[in-house]
C-alpha cells in the first residue's frame, strides 16, 4: 500500500487518479490518499466468466462496482476508523468495455472506435466505513463527434500528448480530450471518475460532520428559493 498525503486520517480516497483528487478537494474536505494493490485484471476476469452471458452494460456497472469496493474494503482493514472512498471508471459502447489502453495503437482503435457514436461512462463508487459497505454506480452519456477529417486530426494531436494512456476509453473530458466530444448527457464529474453531488450526499448520510448542511440558513423569503413546505 502506498499512502502519498497525511492530511487526514479520517477520509481516505483509495485512489491514485490526479483527477479524483482534484476533484475531491473541490469540497474542502480534509483526506488522505491510500491506494490498493488490488489486482483489478484478475477482478475483470471474474467478473467477465461469471456473467459472460449477461449483457455488456450489466457486466459493466458491476465490474466498475466490484472493483470499487474492493480497492474501499482493502484500505478500510488497515483503517478502520476511517471512511474510505473507492472508485473505478469503464467506458461501454454497445458491444464493447474499454478500460485503460495498452498501448498508443489500442489509444487511437479506441478513439476511432468512439467516433461518431454515442457511449457510456459507468463509475462505480464505493464507501467503507465502520458500519460496513455501500456502493452505487453513475452513468453518463457522451458523444464523439463524428470520424471526419478535423477528428482524425484531433485524435492524432491528443495522442501525442500522452494523456490517453492512463484513461479509460483513452480520454479524459478534462483536457485536449474535450476536443473529440460533441455532447453529454449526465453528470460531467462522473465522465471525470468521481460523480462528486451523489457522493457528497452519500458521505453525509453516513457522517453529517462531512457537511453540517443543518447549520446553513436558507432564507425561505427568496424568490430563489422554493422551500418543500411550501407545497
Amino acid at each position: 500500500m502506498k499512502q502519498t498525503d497525511n492530511s487526514c486520517d479520517s477520509l481516505i480516497l483509495a485512489s491514485k487518479s490526479p483527477r479524483r483528487r482534484q476533484i475531491l478537494e473541490q469540497t474542502g474536505l480534509s483526506f488522505s490518499i491510500m491506494v490498493s494493490d488490488l489486482d483489478e485484471g484478475a477482478v475483470a476476469r471474474e467478473v467477465h466468466r461469471n456473467h459472460e452471458t449477461e449483457s455488456v452494460n450489466f457486466r459493466a456497472e458491476l465490474l466498475c462496482t466490484e472493483l470499487a469496493k474492493r480497492k474501499a474494503q482493502k484500505i478500510s482493514l488497515l483503517n478502520p476508523n476511517a471512511v474510505v472512498i473507492g472508485a473505478d471508471t469503464v467506458v461501454v459502447t454497445e458491444d464493447r468495455i474499454l478500460g485503460q489502453p495498452d498501448s498508443v495503437s489500442e489509444a487511437r482503435d479506441m478513439l476511432l472506435h468512439l467516433s461518431g457514436r454515442t457511449h457510456m461512462v459507468y463509475t462505480g463508487v464505493a464507501i467503507a466505513s465502520a458500519s460496513g459497505t455501500q456502493s452505487f454506480c453513475e452513468k453518463t452519456n457522451v458523444t464523439f463527434c463524428p470520424p471526419d477529417h478535423d477528428q482524425h486530426r484531433f485524435i492524432e494531436l491528443y495522442l501525442r500528448t500522452g494523456s490517453p494512456m492512463d484513461k479509460a476509453g483513452a480520454y479524459g473530458i478534462q483536457d485536449l480530450g474535450a476536443t473529440l466530444i460533441e455532447r453529454i448527457d449526465g453528470d460531467y464529474y462522473n465522465v471525470m471518475g468521481l460523480p462528486l453531488a451523489r457522493l457528497c450526499r452519500e458521505l453525509r448520510q453516513i457522517d453529517a460532520s462531512f457537511f453540517p448542511i443543518d447549520q446553513v440558513e436558507v432564507n425561505s423569503e427568496s424568490e430563489d428559493i422554493i422551500c418543500p413546505d411550501s407545497y
